[in-house]
C-alpha cells in the first residue's frame, strides 16, 4: 500500500483563486478539483472501468466522452476503420484514461483536408463575449513522438462559423520544433506575431501533466487574455502562470475547447502517436 500523498497548489491571481486536491493510494488518484468563483460546465470525465472487447472498450469510451462534454464531440479520421483511435487503457499512475491515437499512413481530416489529420475532441460553444471560461485536464504525451517545424496541436480555442470564421483558432497548444511546446494566440484572419514558449518538446512528453488555461473572452482592450498553469504528476510547478494579454473576441463567435492530436502531414512522423487523458474539466467564472 502506497502512503496517501496531497498535493496542494494556488493559481493566484487579482480575483479569483484556483485550488486543486489530489491523493494517490495503491495507484488511485482522486480528483477533487475546487475553482472558487467558477461554476461546473462539463459532465465527469472519469472511466470506471475499461472492458477488455475492442469494440465494447471503444463504444463505452466515446460514450463516455459525449456525456462529459457533448453529443458526438469526437472528430475522429473516416479512413483506417480498422485501426484503435479511441480507448480505454489502464495507467499505472492514473488508472483507467482515454487513449487517442493518429496513424502516419492513411488517417485524414474528416473536413477534407488534405494536408493534415486530426483525432481530436470538443466541448460546446459556450464562450460569449465577456465570459472567462477556465479548462482543466490531465495529459501525457508519447514520449517517441516525432516534431517538425508544421502545427502539431493538442489543444485548440476553436469557433464554428463561416470558413474565414473557423480558418486560424483563437489558440493553441502546440509542438513544433522552431517553438517547442507553446502557446499560440492568433487572430481573425491570421496567425499570431508570436508563438510563446512554454517548455522543451522532452520536458513535455511521457509523462503525465496537469494544465490549466483560462481564457477571457473579451477584446484585449477590455481584459482580454489568455493563461497557461502547468503542473507535474508530484504537484510541483513548470508553469507558474503565463498571461498574455491578446484580442481574445471575435465578432459573431462562440468559443469551443478541443483537445487531441491535430497536425501538417509530415513524412517525419513515426507510424503512430498517442496521447492521454484525465479528467477533463470546462468552468466558467461566475
Amino acid at each position: 500500500m502506497k502512503s496517501t500523498r496531497i498535493v496542494l497548489f494556488a493559481i493566484i491571481h487579482v480575483l479569483a483563486y484556483c485550488h486543486l486536491s489530489l491523493g494517490q493510494s495503491s495507484g488511485n488518484w482522486n480528483f477533487a478539483f475546487n475553482f472558487a468563483g467558477y461554476k461546473r460546465q462539463n459532465g465527469e470525465f472519469l472511466l470506471k472501468e475499461c472492458p477488455k472487447k475492442g469494440k465494447d472498450n471503444f463504444e463505452k469510451t466515446v460514450k463516455m466522452i459525449d456525456a462529459a462534454l457533448q453529443k458526438d464531440a469526437l472528430e475522429m479520421p473516416t479512413t483506417n476503420r480498422d485501426k484503435t483511435h479511441v480507448q480505454c487503457v489502464k495507467d499505472p499512475v492514473m488508472g483507467n484514461v482515454v487513449n487517442f491515437t493518429i496513424y502516419k499512413n492513411g488517417d485524414n481530416d474528416y473536413t477534407g483536408n488534405t494536408d493534415r489529420q486530426r483525432m481530436e475532441m470538443k466541448g460546446k460553444e459556450e464562450g460569449k463575449k465577456g465570459n472567462t471560461f477556465l479548462y482543466a485536464w490531465w495529459f501525457k504525451i508519447d514520449p517517441n513522438m516525432k516534431n517538425t517545424d508544421e502545427f502539431y496541436h493538442i489543444f485548440q480555442i476553436k469557433t464554428g462559423g463561416t470558413k474565414a470564421m473557423t480558418k486560424f483558432p483563437l489558440a493553441t497548444l502546440t509542438l513544433t520544433n522552431k517553438d517547442k511546446f507553446h502557446v499560440q494566440p492568433n487572430y481573425l484572419n491570421k496567425y499570431g506575431e508570436k508563438a510563446y514558449k512554454l517548455l522543451g518538446l522532452q520536458q513535455v512528453k511521457g509523462k503525465w501533466i496537469q494544465v490549466f488555461v483560462e481564457a477571457a473572452f473579451k477584446k484585449k482592450s477590455e481584459g482580454g487574455y489568455i493563461r497557461v498553469t502547468m503542473k507535474d504528476e508530484k504537484g510541483k510547478d513548470l508553469i507558474r502562470s503565463k498571461t498574455i494579454e491578446h484580442e481574445m473576441w471575435w465578432d459573431n463567435a462562440n468559443f469551443r475547447p478541443k483537445w487531441g492530436l491535430y497536425r501538417k502531414k509530415s513524412p517525419g512522423y513515426q507510424p503512430s502517436d498517442w496521447q492521454l487523458f484525465q479528467n477533463v474539466q470546462i468552468w466558467k467564472k461566475n
